[in-house]
């Protein structure tokens, strides 16, 4: 299998989403993926890039007790949701509701830099996403 950002690519056409990744492959420096929702759908996803990016995982839940199991594959929990957003250029977002997704995108475009790729897994209705991505 291929990095993840091999797969990202994979999947993209535009050549402003494909520019975005150039050095990524071999770059030993390169940035955390950051993960924002470690529940019973999030963890596990956080868990299977752990393993199979190549990449370290920062993870964030409000509900830290549960959270060992991202920890035990080698995640790295991280106390505040900003350093996800200061600190990683992909963010993974999988959150209960639409008001925590707006609040998470939201904080990532006033801590982000610009260009980070925010990538929402969520049950978030269309015309919600719609509204997001014209703030980013």
């Amino acid at each position: 299998m291929g990095t993840i950002s091999e797969a990202i690519r994979t999947y993209q056409s535009d050549e402003i989403v494909q520019d975005s990744f150039e050095g990524i492959d071999g770059d030993e420096n390169m940035q955390p993926i950051g993960f924002v929702g470690l529940g019973s759908m999030g963890q596990p996803m956080a868990i299977n890039l752990q393993k199979k990016s190549g990449r370290t995982v920062l993870g964030f839940d409000v509900m830290k007790d549960q959270c060992d199991p991202f920890v035990s594959a080698g995640g790295i929990l991280v106390d505040d949701v900003t350093n996800i957003y200061k600190d990683c250029s992909i963010i993974m977002l999988c959150l209960p509701s639409h008001d925590t997704v707006i609040s998470a995108v939201d904080q990532a475009i006033m801590y982000g830099k610009p260009g980070n790729i925010i990538v929402d897994l969520s049950s978030t209705a269309p015309s919600v996403v719609a509204d997001l991505n014209k703030l980013a």
